[in-house]
């Protein structure tokens, strides 16, 4: 795998969305981008369900390892 490099932003973005979304059981991230919060959310152990979907899949998309996770792309790419 690639080396990713998120910028500060990125991070404050994922932060602010973690600290809103956390205490839920499933989660459906649209426009997923590199991947940041289904990642961070597929390892939390309360939770059941992580989708996400994007237009075109991120070069450098990370995505997530769990078993429940499903990550799609459609468009060009």
């Amino acid at each position: 795998m690639g080396k990713v490099l998120f910028r500060p932003n990125d991070w404050a973005r994922t932060k602010i969305a973690y600290d809103i979304l956390e205490p839920v059981k499933s989660l459906v991230d649209i426009g997923i981008g590199q991947g940041q919060l289904v990642n961070i959310f597929s390892e939390l152990p309360h939770v059941e369900a992580v989708h996400g979907v994007d237009f075109q899949k991120h070069s450098k998309l990370l995505e997530p390892e769990a078993a429940m996770s499903d990550v799609s792309a459609y468009g060009s790419k």
